[in-house]
C-alpha cells in the first residue's frame, strides 16, 4: 500500500469511527435528557398569576412585569432571586433541585408565590 492510500484508509476508519460514537452519544443522551420547558409567570396589580406553578428540574420560570413600579421574585429560602425587573422587562430563574420553593416580591412581601419542582 502506498502512504496515500494508508493516510485514506486511517482517515476514513477515524471519520466512522467519531460517526458511531456521536451517534451513540447522541442515542444515550436521548434516553435519559428530557427537554426542560419555560414556564410563564405575569406579575399584575402587585398579585403573581399563576401565584403556584409545578414544574421541572431544568425547567426556566420567567416572571414579566406589567406594573409600573419594579418587582422581584427572590426565593424565601435563599434570597436568590431575579433582582428587579422593570415594568415590561422579566427576570427568569432555572429550576435546579426539586421540592417546594416559596418566593416573595423583595419590595412588596405580601406578594408571595409558590413553585412545585418535580
Amino acid at each position: 500500500m502506498s502512504p496515500s492510500t494508508v493516510k485514506r484508509t486511517v482517515t476514513t476508519a477515524l471519520c466512522i469511527s467519531a460517526a458511531i460514537i456521536g451517534y451513540a452519544t447522541a442515542s444515550i443522551a436521548g434516553e435519559d435528557a428530557s427537554p426542560s420547558a419555560e414556564h410563564k409567570v405575569d406579575i399584575r396589580d402587585f398579585l403573581y398569576n399563576p401565584d403556584s406553578i409545578k414544574v421541572k428540574v431544568g425547567d426556566t420560570v420567567t416572571w414579566t412585569n406589567h406594573d409600573i413600579v419594579p418587582h422581584t421574585a427572590t426565593l424565601s429560602a435563599s434570597d436568590v432571586g431575579t433582582g428587579p425587573i422593570l415594568l415590561s422587562n422579566e427576570g427568569s430563574l432555572e429550576m435546579q433541585a426539586s421540592g417546594t420553593l416559596t418566593y416573595h416580591c423583595r419590595y412588596h412581601p405580601e406578594m408571595q408565590g409558590e413553585i412545585l419542582v418535580e
